[in-house]
């Protein structure tokens, strides 16, 4: 997230399925690492909360601009891909 969030984020969307505690959890982690003017709670609805299950956490923000030729967005695929 910190490689790919534009500065000063203004809305961060955080959602779940079956997973408040997590939820709660993510949500201040992201007040305190990025500070950003409103956290937008959510959850999935049960139409696509069936087709994924629970246990999804996932925090939704607008990202920096796509780089030409995707070269940043690859060298950081990359280097998650090396971590696994």
């Amino acid at each position: 997230m910190k490689a790919t969030i534009e500065p000063n984020p203004k809305r961060i969307f955080v959602s779940h399925t079956f997973r408040k505690a997590q939820w709660l959890q993510l949500q201040e982690l992201i007040r305190e690492e990025f500070h950003p003017e409103e956290i937008i709670p959510t959850t999935v609805c049960m139409a696509n909360g069936s087709s994924i299950g629970p246990g999804m956490v996932v925090a939704f923000y607008m990202g920096k601009e796509i780089s030409e030729g995707l070269v940043e967005e690859t060298k950081l695929l990359e280097d998650i891909k090396a971590k696994l």
